[in-house]
Parts: structure tokens; sequence; C-alpha cells
């Protein structure tokens, strides 16, 4: 009897140290992957504002497509699984959202991507109105961060620029 428990505890004293080995093998691999993607130095895509087109009224909102071009500095191609953005005109915030889709940006590549967004009637709806009836540039920004595959913290992005919307809304009425 006393074989078979000496058997038995020399049989678990190796399971145990084989199954700790093997907790070991992975956490050390876990931890390595984990600062292989720490080290990789990820330049943030550049991204400029396109086209906003007013897709249709509405009682309650104006339904607008915000188009957007995207270029991939880096020399790999960068998984993005969401996008939060906001966009300014003259310091006034206009639209602001938090995109869950996942978007591929090939490596040395630029592509288009489009963004649908529903302006409500608010406080600042007649200012924007006004702004987007003028005739004239006027001061915009995006700013917001990508949230990458396998990256903890997401990349921030800002864009400034200027641009004349009244080019647009006559791109979409005239028929």
């Amino acid at each position: 009897m006393k074989n078979i428990i000496k058997k038995y505890t020399t049989v678990s004293t190796i399971l145990d140290r084989i199954i700790y080995v093997f907790f070991c093998f992975h956490l050390i691999t876990f931890l390595t992957v984990s600062n292989i993607y720490a080290e990789i130095d990820i330049t943030t895509p550049d991204i400029q504002l396109v086209n906003i087109a007013i897709e249709k009224l509405t009682f309650s909102s104006m339904d607008v497509s915000i188009e957007l071009d995207v270029y991939n500095p880096n020399d790999f191609a960068l998984v993005a699984l969401s996008l939060t953005y906001s966009l300014k005109v003259n310091d006034t915030l206009i639209l602001s959202d938090d995109v869950q889709r996942k978007e591929i940006f090939l490596a040395k590549k630029s592509r288009h991507i489009s963004i649908a967004a529903a302006l409500p009637y608010d406080e600042n709806f007649t200012s924007v109105l006004k702004l987007l009836n003028q005739n004239a540039n006027i001061n915009y920004s995006v700013v917001g961060n990508i949230q990458l595959d396998n990256q903890a913290k997401p990349l921030r992005f800002l864009h400034n620029g200027l641009i004349n919307p009244s080019t647009y809304i006559k791109k979409n009425i005239t028929p």
C-alpha cells in the first residue's frame, strides 16, 4: 500500500512540475510577444478631410457623409478596430462619434473611407447652417483616436485645414 501511495505521490509531483513548466513557457511567450508589439514604432496615419456631403434632411437632423483620405506611412499594414473622432468648424464642435468597424490600411498606401453621421438640430445647428451657406473658406479640425489591433493604447491624430463648404453644397443640390 505504501508503494502505491509513493508512486501516486511521485506521479502527482511530476505532473505538477510539467504543468508548472508548461505554464511558465506560455507566460514567457505571452510577455515576449506583448513586448514585441510594444517595441514597434508606429507612425500615425495621415488623415485628410476630403468631402462632406449632405445626404438627407429630416425633421430632427441632417444626415451627412464624411469622406476621409487615410494614408498609412508605415512599412506594414495597420488593422484599425475603431475610430473615435470629433469634427470642429471654427472651433465649434459639429460632429463627434465612435465608429466600431474593422478597416485595413495597407503599407505606404492611401485609401478613402466614408463615415455616415447625423447632425442633430441643436443650439449649434443654426450657426452650422450659416457657415455652410457662406462662400468662404472656414477652418476645420478632425481630431480623434484609432484603436489598432494588438495595441493597448490608441493612436491619436489631428488634422487642421481649410474648406469651402459652398462648393460641396452646390455639388449635392444641383441636379
